[in-house]
C-alpha cells in the first residue's frame, strides 16, 4: 500500500481499512462476536458506496483457529452481504 487509505480502523481485534484499489479488507486477529463483525461490514460498505463503488469487495482475513471456531451466524451473515446486499465477499483463510 502505497498511499494513506481513505477508511482505517485499528483496535485489538480487528483492522479494516479501503486499499489503493478502492477494495475493503478486514483482518480479524482476535476472537470477535459476530455483533462485532456486523458493525465493521457494515461501517466498511457505507464507506465503499461513499466513494461510489457500485459492487464494494470485501475480503475478510481470518486465521484457520478462528475460522474453524466461526458460528453458523457469521456464514449465514456472509451469505447475506453476497446475496442481498451485492457484495463480493471474498474468506481467506490465513495460516
Amino acid at each position: 500500500m502505497t498511499g494513506t487509505p481513505s477508511f482505517y480502523i485499528r483496535t485489538d481485534q480487528y483492522r479494516a481499512l479501503i486499499d489503493d484499489q478502492g477494495n475493503g479488507q478486514i483482518r480479524i486477529v482476535r476472537r470477535t462476536n459476530l455483533r462485532t463483525l456486523i458493525h465493521v461490514f457494515r461501517d466498511l460498505y457505507l464507506a465503499l458506496v461513499a466513494e461510489g463503488r457500485e459492487r464494494p469487495a470485501i475480503t475478510l482475513y481470518l486465521s484457520r483457529s478462528l475460522c474453524d471456531e466461526s458460528s453458523e451466524g457469521f456464514e449465514a451473515f456472509l451469505g447475506f452481504c453476497r446475496d442481498c446486499l451485492g457484495v463480493e465477499v471474498a474468506l481467506v483463510v490465513v495460516e
